[in-house]
């Protein structure tokens, strides 16, 4: 009896579970089909999508097809993937639901039908996708009404991967079940884990194909959710097959594994061909002559550094920088990089190879910058073409900034570097401010100061810094950055101010405006010369030559940026207009064609922080008759004067004009260029 009674239960049992909420196999039992028929592909259906715009389906169209993705252990998340076969599909699709745990409901192999009218196919990050559409825009199909739309059929198939050469895989095979034999994780990632262990971001992790001879014939990434329940799972070290279903980031092709068990790789591994460094990073920069240069294919071009930026908060976009050591550093150098979330494959300290061969090699913000070439400039390294330039070697160091002096921020030897510049507050002016601006995603610069020093810096924060909206500290203590014109930010911890802000009273830079020049034979070679009268070097970034123009109140629009010039001691810079150099033979320090004043224009000189530092002229006054006309003549600064001035003084001037003019020192005087002006230049 009790036989009997365990065979009744048995077979309830099976009878109830068969179609609802199991994975079991033998739902076969009991199972009543929905009575829905297929009367149209999956391949049609895709067919329908209309390049930039989610279509909405209005007809009584059926797809089916074989689910083939599994939530179970965490690595998809609220989309079911299905393909028109259990095996050699033609087509397949991804379906966004809203819902969790899928896998208990429509479990690998089931097939089911999908009823599509009222949903709408549309574009995912470059993959199309079936959901529903809200407000004009692709949402997941929500959880209380998703089995309206979805089928089981009694039906569950043996998948059978569709087999691929790495190198083959292409968008053709999105959504699908595939398989890849002869493929193992690259070198450098041997002993990582799938994803971060600490976080739930999701991680790329390369895998590379061989042929019969180890030779490698192509890539792959593997992407593993942060909440996946193999995440801290280490990637296998052998080589052999991986399954799982394709999908996309745009053109970035991902493989999405079901659960660590798509992953066999038990065999001996292929010894990749590591690189190995050909030349330092000093000798690498040294290419580099004034202009864009070439690097060429000839001969093998590898260099080694350490990775001293990162995109994690949102600085550092799509530019990486490395330096030759990790502790007393001598060169750096940047790699503009077209991938978002660097910080992933390259951490800050790691050491890593790069092969610039093919690459260009430029100046941009003072530091030396790789990348290929655009349009006559260095451009971004693609994405998919990384990792013929870069190679992590997952190596980490502890990364030490070198201490470093305000006064020593003009050092171009240090840019690319990572520096901590010491005794430093905020400007007054600036006190109370954002890193950069409390609203909007403008990039930000901050002027810090040291109350002993002429000197102040450029602070850089990026708008899209995810700390670029917090407010700047108030205090006074050192900064660390990657230095060049500025001093940029990684993040707000970058900033150590343990001390109490100081009052300090502000000291003015020795840098005059010397001469002014409107030579009667050549507007085009119209310039202002500067000169720092004091005993050290001073840096001009984002100082500006300001003109107003017929006794205007209101700055030109154009101002000359005198960024990456550096005066140093007793020396004068030329910033002269498009003609200077064909008539005076010489190149001046900075060509604008803003320099055209006409003998009645003000020049005004202005510092980082937009405090006035020199004037010729005076604001809203047209300087024709006046005691400062140079109308077809120039002004020259008495040696006497060492000082700069923010009101201008006719006393400290030399002033010539062709104009009948007797309130300057030399009327009815024109000068001709080039022999009538005696130019100081670096």
């Amino acid at each position: 009896m009790k036989k009997r009674l365990f065979i009744v239960l048995a077979f309830l049992y099976l009878l109830f579970f068969s179609c609802e909420e199991s994975s079991y196999e033998f739902t076969a039992v009991g199972c009543d089909e929905v009575g829905l028929v297929a009367n149209t592909s999956i391949k049609t259906v895709k067919d329908l999508y209309v390049f930039g715009r989610p279509v909405l389906i209005e007809e009584d169209l059926i797809i089916e097809g074989y689910v083939v993705s599994n939530d179970q252990a965490g690595n998809f998340y609220k989309s079911i993937s299905i393909q028109d076969k259990p095996e050699n599909p033609t087509s397949a699709i991804s379906i966004s639901i809203d819902a969790s745990n899928l896998y208990t409901k429509y479990e690998p192999g089931r097939k089911i039908y999908v009823k599509l009218k009222g949903l709408a196919i549309g574009n995912y990050f470059g993959r199309l996708q079936i959901a529903q559409l809200n407000s004009g825009e692709m949402k997941g199909i929500s959880s209380f009404t998703y089995q309206d739309y979805l089928a089981k059929s009694c039906e569950l198939a043996d998948l059978i991967p569709l087999e691929l050469e790495i190198q083959n895989l292409n968008e053709s095979h999105l959504d699908m079940l595939i398989s890849l034999k002869e493929v193992q994780f690259a070198e450098n990632q041997v002993g990582l884990s799938y994803a971060d262990p600490n976080s739930g971001r999701s991680i790329d992790r390369k895998l590379i194909g061989f042929n019969s001879s180890c030779e490698k014939t192509g890539q792959v990434n593997i992407r593993t959710s942060g909440f996946a329940d193999f995440k801290n799972y280490d990637l296998p070290q052998g080589k052999g097959t991986i399954q799982g279903v394709l999908q996309n980031y745009y053109s970035d092709l991902q493989l999405v594994l079901r659960n660590e068990e798509d992953v066999i790789l038990e065999n001996e591994r292929c010894i990749e061909k590591l690189w190995e460094p050909t030349i330092s990073l000093q000798e690498l920069k040294d290419y580099y002559k004034g202009e864009l240069y070439e690097i060429g294919i000839e001969e093998e071009v590898v260099f080694g550094g350490y990775v001293i930026s990162s995109d994690k908060e949102g600085s550092f976009q799509n530019r990486i920088v490395i330096q030759d050591d990790f502790e007393n550093p001598t060169a750096g150098i940047q790699v503009l990089i077209d991938k978002e979330g660097y910080f992933e494959n390259y951490t800050l300290g790691e050491y890593i190879l790069i092969r610039a061969n093919s690459l260009y090699l430029d100046e941009v913000d003072g530091i030396r910058t790789l990348g290929t070439h655009k349009n006559g400039k260095v451009g971004v390294v693609l994405e998919e073409d990384m990792d013929e330039f870069l190679y992590g070697t997952n190596k980490v160091y502890d990364l030490q900034p070198v201490q470093l002096d305000i006064s020593r921020v003009n050092d171009k030897s240090r840019y690319g570097t990572l520096v901590h510049i010491s005794e430093v507050q905020l400007d007054s002016l600036e006190l109370g401010k954002a890193f950069a601006y409390y609203s909007g995603n403008n990039h930000g610069l901050r002027t810090l100061i040291k109350c002993d020093s002429y000197e102040t810096l450029n602070l850089f924060t990026s708008g899209k810094a995810s700390f670029a909206n917090l407010m700047f500290p108030i205090g006074n203590g050192g900064v660390v950055g990657v230095l060049g014109t500025v001093l940029e930010l990684r993040t707000s911890k970058d900033v150590h101010f343990n001390q109490p802000y100081e009052k300090c009273v502000p000291l003015i830079p020795p840098i005059l405006i010397s001469e002014v020049a409107d030579p009667v034979n050549s507007v085009g070679s119209r310039f202002v010369e500067l000169f720092n009268s004091g005993d050290k070097a001073f840096s001009l970034n984002n100082w500006k030559l300001e003109k107003y123009i017929n006794g205007s109140t209101t700055v030109s629009s154009g101002a000359v940026d005198l960024s990456g010039v550096v005066m140093e001691p007793k020396s004068y810079v030329i910033i002269g207009n498009l003609d200077f150099e064909a008539v005076f033979g010489m190149k001046p320090t900075v060509l604008s064609s803003y320099i055209s004043g006409n003998g009645d224009d003000v020049y005004r000189l202005v510092d980082s922080r937009g405090k006035i530092i020199d004037i010729f002229g005076v604001i809203g006054q047209d300087g024709n008759g006046t005691n400062w006309e140079y109308a077809d003549g120039g002004a020259i600064r008495k040696n006497t004067v060492q000082k700069p001035a923010k009101t201008f003084n006719s006393e400290q001037w030399i002033i010539s004009s062709k104009s009948n003019n007797f309130l300057i020192n030399y009327p009815n005087t024109p000068k001709y260029a080039p022999i009538d002006y005696f130019i100081f230049s670096e």
